[in-house]
């Protein structure tokens, strides 16, 4: 199968280990998650590697006018009003006691009105600073995860004439569906039916729900600097 990658993947992952029974896409898909990435596949069978994000011309989808029907996703049973990440990080002469035994970063979702916290350990070496990046993103993240939706279109194609793809940008308007905003198609299924005719389901996201992890971009970062 051909892959492209129409943007940066960063460097290899230092370490990289199969969960029992995940399957071949499942690993994929995790290791893109990390990198704020997804993996999606093509007209002609091929796989894509994209980044979800605003660019270029959006597409304006009114409801009412635009598309045959929406379904919207509100949940916010995964936010937390209050992000406390901890971690720890090795020593040096530098860097030493309070600083590194027990690093703490904080950060708030002004969207979640009652004391709801959630702790997060860190999954690497941290800092005050890198722990409080990593709260920020969680807060972030799962507040872009809370609100999505699916929307179904007459014909495969766009008003352009270009089969509906991952990665666009949908400038959606749907006042009933409590979702107005700048999205992006993160997936599109085809169907034919016998009554509808040929139809497309698109899924939309706000960007922010696949942002990448702070620490995988640092340690990129890190890699791409000693390696040169």
């Amino acid at each position: 199968i051909a892959v492209t990658a129409e943007v940066s993947t960063g460097e290899p992952f230092k370490t990289f280990a199969l969960q029992p029974g995940e399957t071949v896409f499942q690993a994929i898909e995790r290791m893109g998650k990390m990198r704020g990435l997804l993996a999606v596949s093509r007209a002609d069978g091929s796989i894509a590697i994209i980044r979800p994000q605003i660019s270029g011309s959006a597409i304006r989808l009114q409801q009412g006018r635009d598309f045959l029907s929406i379904t919207a996703r509100h949940d916010v049973s995964e936010r937390f009003s209050e992000y406390l990440v901890k971690g720890q990080a090795r020593g040096d002469d530098a860097h030493n006691g309070k600083a590194v035994a027990h690093p703490k970063g904080t950060a708030s979702d002004i969207g979640v009105k009652r004391y709801r916290p959630l702790l997060v350990v860190a999954e690497d070496q941290a800092s005050a600073a890198t722990a409080k990046e990593r709260a920020e993103w969680e807060a972030k993240v799962r507040a872009a995860k809370s609100q999505g939706c699916e929307v179904t279109m007459q014909g495969w194609r766009t008003p352009a004439g270009n089969l509906w793809l991952p990665g666009a940008t949908v400038d959606l308007i749907a006042p009933a569906a409590l979702i107005t905003a700048k999205l992006v198609i993160v997936q599109v299924t085809y169907r034919i039916d016998p009554n509808a005719g040929s139809t497309a389901m698109l899924s939309l996201a706000y960007p922010e729900a696949y942002a990448a992890i702070p620490g995988e971009e640092a340690d990129a970062a890190r890699m791409k600097k000693k390696a040169a």
